[in-house]
């Protein structure tokens, strides 16, 4: 499978004040979604008309609310653009936007997509909007923000990852430098 690279420099990154982005969804556009990974397991989660909904709203019995005190990190995600909001070593927080401009910071020389299976190989229908997911003997289980159809023992769920490359000014070859999440499908 070949990576097709999409040129440009067209990247703007931005500090945000990740207390006012948990408190008041600041900078997140309506119908991004949310991924966070917390100690307690994986929780998703869609912004609708200042709202966000999560796994835990719909599904409480197999899904958590979010709790920021076991929150990892958290990522906002839309196909324009991602905030990611993390705890570092000391449980201080911080937060980024990435987005996609026509004007962007300089040095990236581009950027490819690469489409990541999640797991999730058997559906249960919770809404019109919200499918749990679950796989394997472990009883692996996610409930996600989308309608997923019967799977029939399949893994059909894809999130879509931006991967933004800049080039080694010495050997002139290109590396990853930055990533965020783009889409969530199933195919």
């Amino acid at each position: 499978m070949s990576r097709k690279i999409i040129y440009t420099t067209a990247v703007a990154i931005e500090t945000l004040d990740a207390k006012a982005v948990l408190d008041h969804f600041e900078g997140i556009p309506d119908g991004a979604l949310m991924l966070s990974h917390a100690d307690d397991g994986v929780i998703w989660g869609q912004l609708l008309n200042g709202q966000l909904t999560t796994g835990g709203d719909v599904d409480p019995e197999y899904i958590q609310h979010p709790r920021l005190e076991t929150i990892q990190q958290v990522r906002f995600f839309w196909p324009g653009g991602e905030i990611l909001i993390w705890r570092d070593g000391d449980g201080g927080r911080h937060a980024r936007k990435v987005t996609d401009q026509s004007s962007g910071q300089e040095g990236f020389v581009g950027y490819y997509d690469e489409a990541q299976i999640l797991w999730g190989d058997s559906t249960t229908t919770i809404s019109d909007d919200w499918t749990r997911m679950t796989d394997g003997a472990q009883g692996l289980v996610h409930t996600v923000p989308l309608k997923v159809n019967n799977t029939r023992g399949k893994r059909p769920l894809r999130l879509t990852i931006r991967h933004y490359l800049k080039e080694n000014d010495k050997t002139g070859v290109l590396y990853v430098v930055l990533s965020r999440l783009v889409t969530l499908e199933a195919k």
